[in-house]
């Protein structure tokens, strides 16, 4: 089922970021890209994070269009382009919207005035509470192995009857406690029922975000921009924790030949370990 979550764009068509200092030159975009994460959890409403960047070569306004296949855009939103922390200039747009029913649909971004568009990307969600699983007792059975009570008991003396002394042992070990046999358990010693903690704490993870880079001249450099671009989504929408990519599990790569350059995907779950 396709909701183009039409109002939600327009609706965000009236939020305008201007900028106060114009550009000293013709400024130039050399590729667009997009993002769309949802924030997790499986009521709706619920939040989904949309993020589109432009490549520049200087400052300047970059004017972006959101459209969705089902026909869905927003009006012109201006973005002025900065100085990013590796030196090259990006225009980065962001906006919050609601999943309201079953979504499966796809967004764009575009700079007008530049020629430029990003690949679409797939955005998938599902409303509804999901199975959880239980575990319960039946009254009048009773649970296998030990009871809490029982751990960590000595073990009972052995006695020796008069006249009869334990085959094989010397003098010097009668009346002794038999020695455990195997292995030592690894809370021996520890108040009974005491937690062993695990050596690595569980990740913790949110749904998928998938990001696309199209016109990169290389499949090296588009996947490393593409990656860039899905860590920048991941700690927009999730925190900084969550923006490594190393982190993520279901992790998926792709780069498709287009003409002279190469169009490439990466997909996966932000994990926070």
């Amino acid at each position: 089922m396709k909701t183009p979550l039409q109002a939600v764009l327009i609706a965000a068509a009236g939020v305008t970021f201007a900028a106060a200092i114009t550009s000293a030159h013709a400024l130039e975009v050399s590729h667009v890209q997009l993002g769309v994460a949802d924030m997790g959890g499986s009521a709706c409403p619920r939040d989904a994070k949309v993020m589109a960047w432009a490549h520049t070569d200087g400052p300047g306004v970059v004017k972006f269009v959101i459209r969705n296949d089902s026909g869905g855009k927003t009006g012109e939103i201006a973005i002025y382009a900065v100085k990013g922390p590796t030196g090259n200039f990006i225009a980065t747009y962001s906006n919050t919207f609601k999943i309201q029913t079953d979504t499966d649909i796809k967004y764009m971004a575009e700079a007008v005035g530049h020629g430029k568009i990003s690949p679409w990307v797939n955005f998938t969600a599902k409303c509804g509470p999901q199975p959880r699983k239980t575990t319960t007792t039946t009254s009048g059975q009773t649970p296998k192995g030990k009871h809490v009570s029982e751990v960590d008991e000595p073990s009972p003396k052995k006695t020796t009857t008069s006249g009869n002394k334990p085959k094989g042992k010397p003098a010097s070990e009668v009346d002794k406690d038999d020695e455990p046999k195997g292995k030592p358990a690894q809370n021996a010693g520890k108040p009974a029922g005491k937690p062993i903690p695990d050596s690595k704490p569980i990740a913790q993870c949110k749904p998928t975000i998938s990001v696309m880079r199209g016109l990169a001249a290389t499949r090296t450099g588009g996947l490393a921009t593409a990656q860039a671009a899905w860590q920048a989504t991941a700690a927009a929408a999730y925190g900084v924790s969550y923006g490594r990519w190393s982190n993520a599990e279901n992790q998926h790569s792709s780069c498709v030949r287009k003409t002279l350059a190469f169009e490439c995907t990466v997909s996966a779950r932000p994990c926070q370990s």
